[in-house]
């Protein structure tokens, strides 16, 4: 008897030693408000709750902007005299002689990309290495989450390019008001410079000694173990202060509000992406060197107004959903905003307010070259008045 009663104890004492294993494997966090919200254990948040939102947005019937060509041509190329050429995605308007410069205006007015333009601008006497400069610059900036090619190349150990740092030939300031000055000639109002981002001489060394260390190991690997020999893609150039420039992420705003610019919550057709992609370089031979604009929309017509949740509800609702799969790997909450998305629906456009929740999960497979971890990005749209989590842009609930 003796022994029965002490293997029940026993068995309520491991009972009870399972239960707090299980609860320690959870963390709580405070949300404003008073708000307890546990996150499992293979979650974690660096995402702020923010807490100055509106109570309430209007939805609107939206159309892709039309942008005046000839305004265009007049704001952005240096010289009259231009050629004309007809391209699967619009017209393209281009000076390659009779200036210093060389400029390509690029219209997205055909059934390819809609809602912008793209206009690129380089010095004739320097123009291959300008235009090298530009993509190795572009190569070794993570101003966005970065994809697996990416990573491959040692981008999770980049610096990011200063948000503090003026360079020599502008501040900031004088930057944002050229800009934003000339996008609003252009016609693309109601927009916000999200960020401005200082690419320097020494954090682009730096990063290209990370990005050559990787291609260097790539390409020494041999043709048994990658398939194919790999070719030497490593950068070359040492870069200088000439070399420097500012990178501007800029957001179209409806009400405050800015339209989301993730591509990954939608449908995967370039034809049919509704976020805004919008941003400009500048730099000291050129001034405005690019701007490209793609899915820029024009308010029409308002169509109702909604409630908005509050953050922590959206979260729950995102959570729930998490909860309902088992994850073997862990993932990280890094950003939680307020977003107007543009919903397709048949001939019609529409924005509508959701939360948009950016995760990043580390993946089920390494860098081939390192071994290390490698992360897969994902954004999540929770419509903001019924906690819907839509399945793309074209999920009219």
């Amino acid at each position: 008897m003796k022994r029965i009663i002490a293997l029940i104890l026993i068995c309520i004492l491991m009972a009870g030693c399972s239960g707090t294993e299980s609860s320690e494997a959870e963390s709580k966090m405070d949300a404003p408000g008073g708000t307890d919200i546990t996150l499992p254990s293979t979650l974690t948040m660096d995402a702020t709750l923010p807490q100055d939102y509106p109570a309430e947005l209007a939805e609107y019937t939206v159309t892709w902007i039309t942008v005046d060509q000839e305004n265009a041509i007049k704001t952005l190329l240096s010289e009259p005299e231009y050629e004309h050429f007809d391209y699967a995605e619009g017209d393209s308007y281009q000076i390659n002689n009779g200036s210093q410069f060389r400029e390509i205006l690029n219209m997205y007015n055909k059934d390819v990309i809609h809602g912008g333009l793209a206009f690129t601008r380089y010095t004739v006497q320097n123009y291959k290495h300008e235009r090298s400069v530009k993509n190795m610059l572009r190569t070794l900036t993570k101003d966005t989450e970065p994809n697996s090619s990416i990573q491959t190349m040692g981008c999770l150990k980049w610096k990011a390019f200063s948000d503090k740092e003026a360079l020599d030939f502008a501040s900031r300031d004088e930057v944002a008001d050229e800009v934003l000055g000339t996008m609003r000639t252009l016609g693309f109002d109601n927009i916000e410079i999200e960020s401005i981002l200082a690419r320097d001489a020494d954090t682009a060394n730096y990063n290209r000694e990370i990005y050559n260390e990787y291609v260097n190991m790539l390409h020494l690997q041999t043709p048994e173990e990658s398939g194919a020999p790999q070719p030497d893609t490593s950068i070359q150039v040492v870069f200088t202060t000439a070399d420097e420039d500012y990178y501007i992420i800029m957001r179209e705003m409806i009400d405050g509000v800015p339209i989301t610019d993730s591509l990954e919550w939608q449908d995967i057709h370039r034809q049919n992406a509704t976020h805004v992609e919008m941003h400009a370089r500048y730099n000291a031979a050129c001034s405005i060197a690019e701007i490209q604009v793609q899915q820029f929309v024009t308010v029409q017509d308002k169509r109702n107004t909604v409630d908005v949740m509050s953050p922590e509800e959206a979260l729950q609702i995102y959570l729930d959903e998490y909860n309902k799969s088992i994850h073997l790997k862990d993932s990280r909450i890094t950003e939680l905003e307020l977003n107007h998305v543009v919903i397709i629906d048949g001939e019609e456009m529409y924005t509508r307010p959701c939360w948009m929740i950016h995760v990043e999960t580390e993946a089920d497979y390494t860098n081939h070259i390192t071994d290390e971890p490698m992360y897969e990005y994902k954004s999540y749209a929770i419509t903001a008045d019924t906690g819907v989590i839509l399945a793309s842009n074209m999920d009219t609930r």
